[in-house]
């Protein structure tokens, strides 16, 4: 990030290879943790990754319920740096056959999600001051976060409305 100019917004999603290495949930949250606060940047959102499901690559429930974990974590370290969080596990996102990956409709929902995410807070051209991000609430529901926020709000568009060109 050093080496390219101004980041507008960073969006960040790490934690699923770590998890299938073995990882435990409060380890792979306290690394994030580290990484975040190393950011010269005020605008960065932090997603758990969608829960993983049974497939070629999962084969226990052990690994399901450490992703699930990780969610609730991700969602601490946001709460202890006051930074939005959105937890892609609610999304429903579609798995492939190996239960960690999306399919490619699930791509589409991921980043239906995420735009909406990201629209909500840039509303109007507005561009990406940090106070901005309190409308993020008002697009993800009562478990994504925004320090001072715990407005519920409507879900997404479906990917099939084609609001958004991918």
């Amino acid at each position: 990030l050093k080496s390219h100019e101004a980041v507008d917004l960073l969006v960040i999603m790490l934690g699923t290879n770590d998890l299938l290495n073995g990882d435990n949930p409060s380890e792979i949250a306290r690394k994030m943790e580290r990484f975040l606060s190393t950011l010269e940047m005020e605008n960065v959102i932090l997603i758990a990754p969608p829960h993983l499901s049974r497939g070629e690559w999962v084969t226990g429930d052990g690994l399901i319920r450490r992703s699930e974990a990780l969610a609730e974590e991700y969602r601490a370290v946001a709460l202890r740096m006051a930074i939005p969080f959105l937890d892609a596990g609610e999304w429903n996102v579609p798995l492939c056959y190996d239960g960690v990956h999306f399919t490619e409709i699930g791509h589409r929902v991921f980043a239906e999600h995420v735009c909406a995410a990201i629209e909500s807070a840039t509303e109007k051209g507005q561009g990406l001051p940090a106070a901005n991000f309190g409308r993020l609430l008002q697009r993800q529901g009562s478990s994504s976060y925004f320090p001072g926020k715990s407005t519920p709000v409507p879900n997404v568009p479906r990917f099939s409305e084609n609001k958004y060109k991918f």
